[in-house]
């Protein structure tokens, strides 16, 4: 897989914001190398994911206009080109992942990738209450799980989920309510 994000202050000119975003569109591109299952992107607020046959970040640059960051939604941007190990090549395990508090499909409350594997994913799934059999491949379990640790509502959150995973990989992730 290939990973990239951008998180930057809310008052750069749209210039800059147009910079940045040609800028991700080429670390995108240079990342299709890296994935060919599927591709996505987190931007706005919005998750965009290629469909059918069109697996790459090209493809979905072609069929996607994509805006400039705009602060008033968020300035962080979220890319990823999978090249799966756990789960299928179809859309629903294309990252960014869209997490809803409560796992209700109204609520959106975090987005985030992942690179590597998961090997005990099954073991968390049980461990955390999460049906495999719905949350079927080992980044969504993770994120799922990290989205339930922060939906506590602790002072500071404590992941703990990163020190029980067994596996390598590199994780980002980005909660609506605190893009920081």
């Amino acid at each position: 897989c290939g990973v990239f994000a951008f998180c930057g202050p809310t008052n750069l000119s749209k210039g800059i914001y147009a910079m940045i975003l040609a800028n991700i569109k080429l670390i995108g591109l240079q990342n299709d190398s890296r994935g060919g299952d599927n591709a996505g992107i987190l931007i706005n607020n919005e998750v965009i994911h290629t469909k059918g046959l069109e697996w790459k970040f090209a493809e979905l640059l072609q069929k996607n206009t994509l805006e400039n960051p705009n602060p008033e939604y968020s300035t962080v941007i979220i890319g990823h080109c999978r090249k799966g190990s756990v789960g299928g090549r179809d859309q629903k395990n294309a990252h960014p992942f869209e997490i809803y508090r409560n796992d209700e499909e109204n609520d959106f409350f975090m987005s985030g990738v992942h690179n590597g594997t998961v090997s005990n994913w099954k073991e968390l799934a049980e461990n955390y209450a999460i049906d495999p059999a719905v949350v079927d491949n080992d980044s969504k379990v993770m994120l799922t799980i990290l989205s339930r640790q922060r939906n506590l509502q602790r002072k500071k959150p404590i992941f703990r989920v990163l020190e029980q995973y067994k596996g390598f990989g590199v994780f980002i992730w980005y909660f609506v309510d605190d893009p920081n």
